[in-house]
């Protein structure tokens, strides 16, 4: 799936470039929007293959309904509300039925597929697909779970990867020594593979993974949840507890 992840990745930054090309290097550039935008390609590609163009209305439909939802939840409880037929309760229904209706239509279109004797795609919804084959009836999952999964896939992996890279670019602009250092080491691995990174150059990005750990240390991706420190901690920053520097 690299490939795919390399190529909405190298169409953002692209596009960023072109930005700056034609209003200088001191302009701005709002990056929030262009990274939910990345990642919804990204997982739509990596879970509906070639209908990924279907699966970008998906998460229209996902961000939608969690808008309406968020502001469900700020009105005050009234028992039977969310039956009433209000012009958000019917807005909820209806985008959860075309969610529903768009990704039924893929799944069957991947089971006439299979049926005519097409090799099934590399991708999450025919891995689900796969895994079902050679079950005993009743064994495997059902085709309202796969739509289920793949609704979770897509509900879950946006905006939390979309936060974490938008706290590991604040932090690495804050902390320029290690902007660098990642930059540098970014160069070194990528330059011997053309600026095509592989499953083998990205295990090597150690300085980038240190980034990211950090970030998730310091910031959780889900909304809402909070980390509280049950009691003080002092460490050593010159040495760990082994010894090493």
């Amino acid at each position: 799936m690299i490939p795919a992840f390399h190529q909405s990745c190298s169409e953002v930054v692209g596009k960023w470039d072109n930005i700056v090309l034609d209003k200088g290097s001191s302009c701005e550039v709002d990056v929030w929007p262009w990274l939910m935008s990345m990642t919804a390609d990204v997982i739509s590609r990596t879970a509906f293959g070639s209908s990924y163009k279907e699966g970008h209305r998906i998460f229209e439909l996902q961000a939608e309904l969690s808008e309406l939802i968020i502001q469900a939840f700020r009105k005050a409880f009234i028992p039977g509300y969310s039956s009433l037929p209000t012009q958000g309760n019917r807005r909820m229904k209806a985008a959860a039925r075309e969610s529903q209706a768009i990704l039924r239509g893929i799944v069957d279109k991947r089971l006439r597929a299979r049926e005519a004797g097409e090799a099934t795609s590399q991708d999450l919804l025919g891995t689900l697909l796969e895994s079902n084959l050679g079950q005993g009836k009743g064994n495997g999952m059902s085709i309202e779970d796969e739509i289920e999964e793949c609704k979770l896939f897509c509900f879950a992996g946006q905006e939390t990867t979309s936060v974490l890279l938008v706290w590991t670019m604040i932090l690495l602009s804050q902390h320029q020594d290690w902007q660098e250092r990642a930059q540098e080491e970014v160069r070194l691995i990528l330059d011997d593979k053309n600026n095509k990174p592989d499953i083998e150059s990205l295990s090597h990005l150690k300085v980038m993974s240190m980034a990211f750990y950090e970030v998730l240390r310091l910031y959780p991706l889900v909304s809402l949840l909070r980390r509280e420190v049950n009691k003080d901690v002092v460490t050593d920053v010159r040495r760990n507890k082994c010894g090493n520097r």
